[in-house]
């Protein structure tokens, strides 16, 4: 078929910095894992940012973190041997900052690291940082603050309502958000027991994560790798995520009211030689929060094992948006329940229910060459809704093995497939 929907676009520029050096220890910080240098690295942050930008420098030792407030022109660059916890105390994260849940904007605690509105910023480096999650995850099973967030999205409430920053809510906020930031890269850090989402640049442009490795418990909640929100400009490569409690990497761009209000369409994005075992949710991942649109995403040389799916874009009444325009090329993946899933049954209960005239999402134009799988539960499920639209789709050499079912179609248009084996 050959069929071609991805628009190659001109890959993100790498920031580039000043010489200027900083190191954290010359701002008070201790090595003993026991002090909290959250003053002294957000005070070495600023200081190499009034110097017009630069490297500052974590070195080696153990160290306790609270929210770290990046500036931009800053790399904040973790050395080799480099052990970060960050503290369980809520009090490290305040005061609240612009942020999100679930692709909703909210005031809440800061995430771990956080910049809003910078340009030129990186973290990289050999480090290891560690989010504490244990201090975070029981507040998911505390729903008040979540159905709070959901039901203000839903009145679309003022966002200076929106403030979440108690422990009364229970509203967690993310590892690394970089929220409405431009030239971004994070290379070669690694990740471990996430408070929430993980990597998260969220109406950004020009991003690049690469050499990245990510690590939860596999029951931990939405610990998801690395969610890719309402972003232009992305290029997600070399890239590693072992264990956790939801998708490895995910596409969004905002939820109901507030990505329409946005109007940010996550595009432009390359997925590229990452891969992934032993998560709660699926490789790589559309939605369900894509209420902004999401346009223009080729995933290729990616292989997945032990996950609920490969491949999914999930959608369903109410969400609104689109789903246009993406490629998967050479996929692999051993031991999922999907091998191809595309859904407008995603089942969430949320503001679907309760609207009339809910707003129906447009999801078309997908086309899949090479996908092999061994050990399938559902090979190809694609599943739309009457009255939505879902509509040309192509599938080309793919081998799905070890198949407890069948490829499973309804409400879809122009499906094709093409040197297809389910067996």
């Amino acid at each position: 078929m050959g069929y071609k929907f991805f628009k190659e676009f001109e890959l993100p520029k790498i920031p580039e910095f000043p010489e200027n050096t900083v190191c954290i220890t010359d701002f008070g910080a201790i090595a003993d894992g026991k002090t909290l240098c959250r003053d002294a690295v957000n005070n070495a942050i600023k200081h190499c940012s009034e110097m017009g930008g630069g490297t500052v420098v974590v070195p080696k030792g153990e160290w306790l973190f609270g929210a770290v407030n990046m500036q931009s022109n800053i790399n904040l660059h973790f050395e080799d041997g480099a052990n970060v916890l960050f503290s369980g105390d809520k009090n490290d994260y305040l005061p609240v900052v612009l942020t999100t849940y679930e692709a909703v904007r909210v005031y809440n605690y800061s995430p771990l690291i956080y910049g809003y509105k910078l340009k030129n910023i990186a973290i990289t480096g050999k480090g290891k940082l560690d989010g504490n999650g244990i201090s975070w995850w029981p507040w998911k099973k505390i729903k008040k603050g979540e159905e709070a967030v959901f039901e203000n999205c839903i009145k679309d409430t003022p966002l200076e309502e929106r403030v979440y920053g108690k422990e009364e809510w229970c509203v967690r906020s993310c590892f690394l958000e970089l929220y409405d930031c431009e030239d971004i890269l994070i290379d070669g850090i690694s990740i471990e027991n996430s408070s929430y989402w993980t990597v998260h640049p969220a109406w950004s442009k020009n991003v690049t994560v690469r050499n990245v490795t990510i690590k939860s418990p596999f029951n931990t909640p939405n610990t998801d790798g690395i969610n890719i929100d309402g972003c232009n400009t992305v290029l997600v490569e070399d890239c590693t995520v072992l264990g956790g409690g939801d998708d490895i990497i995910a596409i969004k761009s905002g939820r109901g009211s507030d990505g329409w209000n946005m109007g940010r369409a996550c595009e432009n994005v390359i997925i590229r030689n990452c891969k992934g075992s032993d998560i709660k949710g699926g490789g790589i991942v559309v939605g369900s929060e894509m209420s902004g649109g999401v346009n223009n995403i080729l995933a290729e040389n990616c292989h997945f094992e032990n996950i609920y799916s490969c491949m999914k874009v999930k959608s369903k009444k109410g969400r609104g948006g689109f789903v246009t325009n993406m490629e998967y090329r050479n996929i692999t993946g051993k031991n999922v329940k999907y091998g191809y899933n595309l859904t407008m049954k995603y089942p969430y209960v949320d503001n679907a229910e309760e609207n009339d005239d809910p707003k129906m999402p447009v999801l078309e134009n997908y086309y899949v060459k090479n996908l092999k799988c061994d050990g399938v539960v559902d090979p190809i499920i694609i599943e739309g809704v009457e009255g939505g639209v879902f509509k040309n789709i192509y599938i080309e050499d793919v081998e799905l093995l070890n198949c407890e079912n069948t490829a499973t179609i309804e409400f879809a248009e122009n499906v094709n497939m093409n040197n297809v084996t389910i067996k």
